[in-house]
């Protein structure tokens, strides 16, 4: 029996919650939703098994702060930061605020891409698994690592890697 995983969406659009709810209705996750800080405090006592953190929130809230409440709150559980526009710098504050990861909202109509995505994530934290020595994404085969930081910079390369821009890594 398959479990059912626990996902809590914080975004201030209810329409994201109908998408996500509705488009994802076959997989194995119960959606819970929070749309503004308030009820995110309320809704994390039940300690989902994944966050998924619109960047931007009502009221001049951002969704980095409330990243780092929910930190402190449930410092293991994963939290996916999402929004609508794909600036560098955003993905960089989210990842070093602790973000597990970065997902651009119009790639939710890729029903296959998401789904991939959030199950890689959740069976990750399902298995426990622990960070692998070598990174393996195409490109970064000769980097090898065990800290946090060298784990953080090669995340930001991957999601920085698509773009042709220039990325200094200090």
């Amino acid at each position: 029996m398959k479990k059912i995983f626990d996902i809590l969406l914080i975004d201030d659009d209810e329409n994201i919650y109908r998408i996500v709810k509705k488009r994802f209705a076959k997989e194995p996750w119960k959606i819970r939703s929070a749309f503004d800080e308030e009820s995110a405090i309320t809704a994390l006592s039940q300690t989902p098994d994944l966050v998924l953190l619109d960047i931007r929130l009502p009221h001049d809230k951002e969704g980095l702060s409330l990243l780092k409440k929910i930190r402190k709150l449930i410092p293991v559980t994963p939290v996916i930061m999402l929004s609508s526009r794909r600036e560098v710098e955003t993905v960089v504050d989210a990842l070093r605020s602790g973000a597990t990861d970065y997902f651009h909202k119009p790639e939710l109509a890729d029903k296959d891409k998401f789904t991939s995505f959030i199950n890689n994530i959740l069976e990750e934290c399902k298995k426990g698994l622990q960070r692998k020595l070598t990174y393996s994404e195409p490109g970064f085969d000769d980097i090898i690592g065990r800290s946090n930081s060298i784990h953080k910079m090669l995340k930001l390369s991957r999601l920085v890697a698509p773009e042709d821009i220039n990325v200094l890594l200090t």
